[in-house]
């Protein structure tokens, strides 16, 4: 039998040695994060019937249908700077607190959270069940900002529901959407930053009286405030001294090098 060795230079094998040496990457153990408050978060309601009119100061924002066939839609976004770039998100929920629905009318809805797909500006307006206040500078259901949406109401992912939440008429009970969407979407955004345009929230609008609304960052209360809570990890950096395996690979590298 013919016994065939190879050899490599030695400075290759040094080089790789001093590799070896350097670190390892292990998973972390998982962290999670709540973001909340008007620091890290934007939201307004979009108004069908007062297309230039916006609520982005308002404690308030809308979604779903009026008992006049008002459709209101809710933009939301918020600050994921405090998330590192390089983690990988594995669970996203979003928690709002209800505080208006209809005295009668349907007692259980559906509103879906939706991709954003434009830049939007939040503005000051302040808002009530009927109407927010006029601009033509910021987020309304024609404009984004000084410029129109592609489509009235919002540039959003039609075809792709981030979360669903099934909401009842008992106000001041917490609505919460989660699932593999929002993970997406997140993930997406957390990777590049500029493309975070945030969430818009849609109701059932072909069914009157659908119409919910939730607290705002705006709020005095902060227990009204949207909560984004995300658990993610990111890998950790381990020396050689602390990973058994590791030494063991850096023994059989200096066996190798005296060897030859």
């Amino acid at each position: 039998m013919v016994s065939v060795r190879f050899h490599f230079p030695r400075i290759l094998v040094r080089q790789l040695f001093a590799l070896v040496a350097v670190c390892t990457v292990f998973p972390a153990f998982p962290a999670t994060v709540n973001i909340s408050g008007p620091l890290v978060t934007d939201d307004t309601t979009l108004y069908s019937n007062v297309p230039f009119d916006n609520a982005g100061g308002s404690d308030r924002m809308r979604a779903g249908e009026t008992q006049a066939h008002g459709t209101r839609r809710a933009l939301i976004r918020f600050n994921l700077s405090s998330i590192p770039r390089n983690a990988t998100i594995t669970s996203v929920s979003l928690n709002l607190l209800m505080t208006e629905a209809p005295g009668v009318g349907p007692p259980d809805t559906t509103q879906s959270l939706y991709r954003i797909t434009h830049p939007w500006v939040e503005g000051t307006g302040f808002g009530t069940g009927a109407g927010g206040t006029l601009t033509t500078v910021s987020a309304t259901w024609n404009n984004c900002a000084s410029t129109s949406w592609t489509k009235a109401g919002g540039d959003y992912f039609a075809a792709e529901r981030s979360a669903t939440a099934d909401i009842g008429n008992l106000t001041f009970t917490n609505v919460i959407w989660a699932g593999k969407g929002m993970v997406s979407d997140v993930q997406s955004w957390v990777t590049w930053p500029r493309q975070n345009y945030g969430w818009i929230l849609k109701g059932e609008e072909i069914i009157i009286q659908t119409a919910r609304g939730y607290g705002t960052s705006d709020s005095l209360e902060p227990s009204e405030h949207p909560v984004l809570t995300v658990t993610y990890s990111t890998p950790s950096l381990m020396s050689d001294q602390q990973d058994p395996e590791k030494l063991t690979l850096r023994a059989a590298v200096k066996e190798w090098l005296e060897y030859e």
